[in-house]
């Protein structure tokens, strides 16, 4: 009975797909090619994307159809996900109009044509630097443009490394990791999210003066920049190439994404050629020896050089996951009669998927996900198992240096201590949450209402883990983190309600501002703490100085009154002779040693004459080391920290001692 009911379903299926579409036929030929004929052969035409009203025909957004004119049938229509058309609002044209002017109704407004308005038309030419990849006039684009846009973002990303650097910021740490989720789920650019967030502040602000637009570059500037997204665009479109694709110019997001990893690769090198004395490196360094030496006394250098890595680790995963995803992600085709003909790529309707280039840009997308994508959250949330470190052991992988790099994302979670239970793992969870987001923009973009719901259930279940967990060290952000979590859920869920009443035009206003309060209330909190944390430093630093010049008196210091302060006990604490005089690699505090009065005199005596300085009243610092031995190592230091230090104990004593002599009277001159 159930194989006879299912052959009678299906012919009943063909029938009336057979039914409709010679009633379609007859009716282009009674018509003219009517795009009326859609509604009156079919029901729900080319899976729902079309909504038949009675003088209208409505597309959904981020839908179109188009009239595929590389078929060799005529009229042969085709339905798809096109995130270039209709980006804010429903596409709306009268039911009379013709077929083949259907390309040109639905891309006209983003200057695009061809299939699902995967290309520029012609005279227009792609620009790289725009988040929707606008189409600009020929007559504005220059072959140039690849250097403009490669020097505006590697100059702004260098200026952004330098500011990680010298302010050590570490997005992973604890009160900053919540809000740079935020901001980049909020501002990735080529998202449904995006564009709804672009749509909500027109709403609240259309009967305000100024430009709604101005609001929505605010959030793309303050936000924007935790995703690598350099808002050049708002000043100068760049379009460099004609017949530029879609695809080429997703993958040069890829160059902006690896760059600032390069930067610490090249930071790092030069580090190691520094250590072993390269002239030309040395000789490059002097103008830059007083800065430095003064950062030095600030910040454990070292440490802010691995939050860094770990900083731009974290910023450029999640624009190589996105990246990745969207190169990947398939959209389906669909004729008249809501069947699927078809697969393209997602932001390239003219491409068929898995063939002729489209295949390079997919190998490029998997290399990138296997090669680094998948493997970092793995490894942040089974490094603390027994069975992983003796993997680890096994393939002599288990450095200090992977151990430091793992702890910049886990250091800020409980291990186990002071009986609490290990939760380092959670360092994974959030990139496997980034991971679950950024798949649904790309794969489930074709449901708004099913994608929207995932992601909030998602952040729920995220909220509810650390509201039951508490797996930070500090009880503060335990609170802080599930509240901004809260907000990017309302900011999901107010998203359906907008794309819901797109049409009807008759927004709820007080719906909307909290919209717009929990789009930005991440960013006030992290104002706020970045206006805190800078007073904190300008009042330490001020009372340093105030510290250093005068003396317990109220007397100004001498110069040598101050170099003395700088280098006593109670002092801010300063490199160990041992280290690099660059400031770019610091040990441990623990390990930072003091000068006293009598090493000043004896490095102030020139190199090569004869300095009565008994050397072995020279202070040594934690690790044993006196500053006017050599190879010598104290009892209390670890094996780990000799070897650290091993390259540069092996120094000549004159080289050691004229970098040292060097740097004292720089920043004595300085002071």
């Amino acid at each position: 009975m159930k194989k006879v009911a299912v052959l009678l379903l299906s012919f009943t299926v063909s029938l009336t797909l057979s039914s409709n579409e010679d009633t379609y036929s007859s009716c282009l030929e009674r018509n003219s090619n009517d795009v009326q004929c859609i509604c009156k052969s079919y029901k729900n035409p080319f899976n729902r994307i079309v909504d038949c009203s009675t003088k209208n025909v409505i597309l959904q957004p981020l839908k179109c159809i188009t009239n595929d004119t590389r078929n060799d049938h005529n009229n042969f229509l085709v339905a798809g996900l096109c995130p270039f058309a209709g980006r804010n609002t429903k596409i709306s044209f009268p039911n009379e109009s013709m077929i083949e002017e259907l390309n040109e109704l639905v891309c006209n407004q983003s200057n695009r044509e061809g299939r699902l308005c995967g290309s520029c038309a012609q005279g227009y030419w792609l620009a790289i630097n725009t988040f929707g990849l606008d189409c600009i006039e020929s007559s504005k684009c220059h072959s140039y443009h690849w250097a403009v846009y490669f020097i505006v973002h590697f100059t702004a990303l260098t200026l952004f490394f330098l500011i990680v650097i010298t302010f050590n910021i570490k997005a992973t740490s604890d009160n900053t990791a919540s809000f740079i989720f935020f901001a980049q789920v909020v501002t990735l650019p080529f998202n449904l999210l995006t564009i709804q967030r672009d749509w909500a502040v027109q709403k609240v602000f259309e009967h305000k003066t100024g430009p709604p637009e101005h609001f929505a570059w605010a959030v793309d500037v303050l936000y924007g920049i935790w995703s690598l997204n350099i808002p050049s665009g708002a000043f100068y479109k760049l379009c460099p190439q004609e017949n530029l694709t879609s695809m080429a110019a997703l993958s040069v997001q890829y160059v902006t994404a690896t760059f600032p990893l390069v930067l610490i690769l090249i930071a790092f090198i030069l580090i190691l050629l520094y250590q072993r004395d390269f002239r030309p490196v040395s000789i490059l360094w002097i103008p830059f020896r007083p800065c430095c030496i003064r950062l030095r006394r600030r910040i454990d250098s070292r440490t802010s050089i691995i939050d860094a890595f770990a900083t731009f680790v974290l910023l450029s995963y999640t624009k190589f996951t996105y990246i990745s995803l969207i190169i990947l992600a398939p959209t389906p085709l669909y004729n008249i009669s809501s069947k699927k003909v078809d697969y393209v790529p997602l932001y390239d309707g003219t491409m068929k998927y898995w063939y002729s280039c489209h295949k390079c840009y997919v190998i490029l997308a998997l290399v990138v996900l296997l090669g680094f994508v998948i493997p970092l959250p793995c490894i942040l949330v089974f490094y603390s198992t027994r069975c992983f470190q003796k993997c680890l052991h096994f393939c002599n992988l288990n450095s200090h240096i992977l151990t430091e790099f793992v702890g910049a994302f886990q250091n800020e979670f409980k291990d186990g201590s002071n009986g609490t239970r290990d939760y380092r793992y959670f360092a994974g969870i959030k990139f496997i949450l980034r991971f679950t987001i950024f798949a649904l923009y790309a794969f489930v973009i074709y449901d708004y209402f099913f994608l929207y719901t995932c992601i909030a259930i998602a952040l729920a279940i995220y909220s509810c883990l650390y509201i039951a967990f508490q797996p930070y060290k500090r009880n503060l952000f335990n609170k802080i983190d599930p509240i901004i979590y809260i907000c990017l859920m309302l900011v999901v869920l107010l998203s359906i309600y907008n794309n819901i009443h797109i049409t009807i035009d008759d927004p709820s206003l007080p719906l909307q501002i909290i919209y717009y309060l929990s789009l930005y209330f991440p960013g006030v909190y992290m104002g706020v703490y970045i206006s805190l944390w800078l007073l904190r430093k300008i009042y330490t630093y001020c009372k340093g100085r105030i510290r250093l010049n005068v003396d317990e008196n109220g007397r100004p210091r001498s110069r040598i009154g101050r170099l003395g302060q700088l280098f006593d006990t109670s002092s801010s604490h300063l490199p160990s002779p041992v280290e690099d005089r660059g400031g770019l690699i610091n040990d441990d505090s623990s390990d930072d040693g003091d000068y006293s009065a009598s090493y000043i005199d004896y490095c102030q005596t020139p190199v090569g004459t004869n300095n009565t300085t008994d050397r072995s009243t020279l202070p040594t610092n934690s690790s044993g080391l006196n500053t006017g031995q050599t190879g010598q190592t104290g009892t209390n230091s670890t094996a780990r920290r000799s070897t650290r230090h091993s390259s540069i104990v092996r120094w000549p004593l004159s080289l050691r001692e004229n970098r040292i002599k060097e740097d004292v009277i720089a920043l004595a001159e300085t002071s």
